[in-house]
Formats: structure tokens, C-alpha cells, sequence
């Protein structure tokens, strides 16, 4: 078979399920062109007629119209009780989170340690007690975005044969995916707050912190999910991520202030989650009542500077929760054309 493939044209890609391949193939291609290409071996005139008959139909759309009998309910669990059993046997997965995410954690809490604590009237202090903030947030962005990009890819072809068949519809498929992400952000967080918070000696609440990290989490972890939705493969996924997440740390007020950027590419943190967060940690950790008495100044250019205000903290949870959304929406959306189209 996959012999006969490679001669027509359509060879089978490594690490594929030659079967699956060849559902893909005559179903995103008509009969007509494959039928030149060789790929059908047609012995007789009742066997070709009936296959142009099947030409005729796919030239009219490739759409997929999957039927799906069992209930929304018995959908739901038994893909959650799939989503379990998968969380349970891949240990080394959850090791590798965890594990990487202490090992990240404990190293920004040795690197900064204390820096909470230092004299943040003096500038130098200041800016290491913030970048001691930005290393921890941006650490639980990729944190909470990277395994989601990775799984969703290598999940996809799994998806596609069985949406295709009617097994389940796509919100359910959603569903049972966010029911066990955001418990599972949320310990991720919960983890990485509880390594750093009192080796850097933070001044914020640790419960505020934590929550807004959390939102962070949920909020690239869906921007993760449309990118590996879209893309077929890790490999490809993999090399979006740089794109995506790098240009976010730009908006995120360390390495430059907010309005040193040019105007005409400000715009864009508009769309960072990465921006959000960092307004709400921000405020949190420098604001009112939690900046350092004498450093009053410093805390005040620092949220200026980077258009942060401290009564409009809601604005930036609402937009979190938001983009949360909104991606997880796209995401579907993407998915369901994929689906359907079968590409």
C-alpha cells in the first residue's frame, strides 16, 4: 500500500498511520484526480462508474457532515474519563511540568532572592525587585502555554478520525479539555508562587499574586490552543511559539517602557496577555499601599510609564478572562473548518 502511494504521488509521511493516511487522502481529494494519478485500480466499467458517481459528489464540496447520536451528557463523560485515564498513565508528562517548573522557580528565588526586601529607593534595587516580577511571570506563561501547544498536534489526527465518524461533537471535546487544564494551571501556578513568593520576599498578597498568574496561565494556554489547532504538526507548533510569545515580553514594561514604544506599534499590547498580567502584578506588588515607603516616586513611574492604573485593575482582569475565551472560541472554530474539510 504504501508502496502504491509513493508511486501516485501521495506518499505516506513518517510516524502516520498508513490507513489514516489513505482516509485523508480520498477524502480531501476527488475521485477524478486521483483516478489520474493512478491511485484507484479500477477493473471494470460498473467499478469506474460508480466511482465517478463519487467524483461527482466531492466536486461539489468536501465537507464532512458527522451525525452523532449518543447525548451531550454521555459525550462529555467519557471524554472526560479519557482525559483522566491519559493525565494518570502519562506520568512522565506531568513530572517534566512540575519538575521544570520548580527548577525554573527555585532558580529566579536563588537569583533574586530577597530582592522584595532590598531598598528600592536606590534604582538599581528597584528594577531588580521588578525584573525579579517580570522573570516570574513570563515563566509562567510559557509554563502554562508550552504543554498545551505540544498535546493539541499530536492529538489532532486522533480527533479528526473520530469527529469525522460521529463519535462526539466539538464542545464537548472542549469542555472535557478545559475541565482538566484550569485545575491543573491553577496547581502549576499554585506550585511556582509557593517556590519564589518568600525567597524573593514579594510585598504583594500571596492569594492576589497567585490569582493573577493563574489568569495569565489560562489566558496563553488558550492562545497555545488556537496555534495548535491550526497547525498539523509539534514540529511546526514548535516554531510558532517563538512568534507568538517573544514580542509579548516587548509590551511587558521591562526591557522598555510602554511609552518609549512607537505609537504606531503600541497597538499590539492591546492583544498580550502577557501585558495584562503584568498591569495587575504590578499593581498588586507596587501600588498603593504595597510600595516601598520613600520609593513612592519610583512605584509612580513605573505604572505611568507603562500606562498602568491602578483603578482600572478590573479592565485587565476582564480582558484576561476575555482573551481566555475568545481564543478558546477560535480554537473550535479553527478545529471544526479542519474537521470538516478534513485538511
Amino acid at each position: 500500500m504504501q508502496a502504491h502511494f509513493s508511486k501516485c504521488g501521495y506518499s505516506v509521511p513518517d510516524l502516520t498511520n498508513p490507513a489514516d493516511h489513505a482516509m485523508f487522502t480520498v477524502q480531501i481529494h476527488d475521485d477524478s484526480t486521483l483516478e489520474k494519478a493512478g491511485l484507484f485500480q479500477i477493473e471494470n466499467a460498473s467499478q469506474k462508474v460508480s466511482s465517478g458517481s463519487m467524483g461527482e459528489d466531492k466536486s461539489k464540496g468536501h465537507d464532512i457532515e458527522p451525525v452523532v447520536t449518543a447525548s451531550f451528557v454521555t459525550q462529555l463523560s467519557w471524554l472526560m474519563r479519557r482525559e483522566l485515564n491519559g493525565l494518570v498513565r502519562d506520568k512522565a508528562a506531568l513530572i517534566g511540568r512540575f519538575g521544570i517548573t520548580i527548577f525554573l522557580n527555585l532558580l529566579f528565588g536563588l537569583i533574586f532572592r530577597n530582592a522584595g526586601n532590598r531598598d528600592d529607593t536606590q534604582e538599581g534595587f528597584f528594577y531588580d525587585h521588578f525584573g525579579a516580577l517580570t522573570m516570574v511571570t513570563i515563566s509562567s506563561m510559557f509554563g502554562a502555554a508550552q504543554p498545551t501547544l505540544l498535546a493539541f498536534p499530536e492529538q489532532r489526527p486522533i480527533f479528526l478520525r473520530e469527529y469525522s465518524t460521529g463519535t462526539y461533537a466539538i464542545m464537548p471535546y472542549f469542555i472535557s479539555k478545559i475541565c482538566f487544564e484550569v485545575p491543573l494551571a491553577f496547581v502549576q501556578s499554585l506550585v511556582q508562587w509557593l517556590v519564589v513568593y518568600w525567597l524573593i520576599s514579594f510585598r504583594g498578597s500571596f492569594v492576589l499574586l497567585l490569582l493573577a498568574s493563574f489568569s495569565l496561565g489560562l489566558a496563553s494556554a488558550s492562545v497555545a490552543v488556537l496555534m495548535g489547532c491550526a497547525v498539523a504538526d509539534v514540529k511546526t507548533a514548535s516554531e510558532l511559539l517563538p512568534v507568538v510569545f517573544v514580542p509579548q515580553m516587548l509590551f511587558a514594561g521591562f526591557f522598555v517602557s510602554t511609552d518609549q514604544i512607537p505609537s504606531y506599534l503600541r497597538w499590539a499590547q492591546y492583544l498580550c496577555s502577557l501585558k495584562y498580567a503584568m498591569n495587575l502584578l504590578s499593581i498588586i506588588e507596587f501600588g498603593s499601599g504595597n510600595c516601598q515607603e520613600g520609593a513612592e516616586v519610583a512605584c509612580k513611574g513605573l505604572l505611568e510609564g507603562n500606562e498602568i492604573y491602578e483603578d482600572k485593575w478590573w479592565a485587565y482582569v476582564l480582558v484576561l478572562a476575555g482573551l481566555f475565551l475568545g481564543f478558546r472560541i477560535l480554537g473550535a472554530r479553527v478545529l471544526s473548518v479542519k474537521a470538516t474539510t478534513v485538511f
